[in-house]
């Protein structure tokens, strides 16, 4: 993709997100930026096979309720993977939040009914689902028409088809403050 970047937008513990421009097509997309370093250390390679399973589970997702992916683009000389994704005008759950105040009854089953419809799709896949282990208002991006799109796939993981809630899902990802008991104990959790 021939792009030119633009102003910060967020950033999260990962990484970056800024404005861009697609200069070919004229389309505007959210930039997400990830300094991996470029060298060769056990951190490094930690962090590219992160970024890796992110880009291949985001590769793999066409929902309404989910941020479209649109590529990917390494640059090993300053050490920074960009992705590239649906620009989504109303920023997050969040900073609607911290902007607007709280929502009323029909705006939040509205929202909620949006962000059920993306879990649903992404844990009926065929061959196995995927767990986002990191569901939050600042990972529940909206679009200039109100619909809502999970973001973030950075803590998923994708289940085999015959895994059950208990036959390997312990490891702890995500975000503390919104994690549910099971994950942080790591006594077994599954879609629920």
């Amino acid at each position: 993709i021939s792009w030119q970047r633009g102003q910060l937008i967020g950033a999260g513990s990962f990484g970056k997100v800024f404005f861009g421009l697609n200069t070919t097509s004229g389309e505007l997309m959210a930039v997400k930026q990830i300094e991996y370093g470029g060298q060769p250390s056990a951190s490094a390679r930690s962090t590219a096979h992160a970024l890796q399973r992110e880009v291949r589970c985001l590769q793999s997702l066409q929902h309404a309720n989910i941020v479209r992916y649109l590529g990917v683009e390494r640059d090993d000389v300053s050490g920074v993977l960009s992705i590239f994704l649906e620009y989504c005008a109303g920023g997050s759950i969040a900073s609607l939040l911290d902007k607007f105040g709280a929502f009323n009854e029909a705006l939040t089953r509205s929202y909620l009914r949006m962000v059920l419809s993306g879990l649903h799709f992404l844990h009926t896949r065929p061959g196995g689902g995927i767990l986002h282990r990191d569901i939050k208002g600042a990972n529940v991006l909206v679009d200039a028409l109100g619909v809502c799109k999970l973001a973030d796939f950075g803590a998923s993981k994708v289940l085999q088809a015959d895994l059950t809630s208990s036959d390997g899902c312990r490891s702890l990802r995500g975000t503390p403050y919104w994690m549910a008991p099971e994950v942080i104990k790591q006594t077994g959790h599954g879609y629920p």
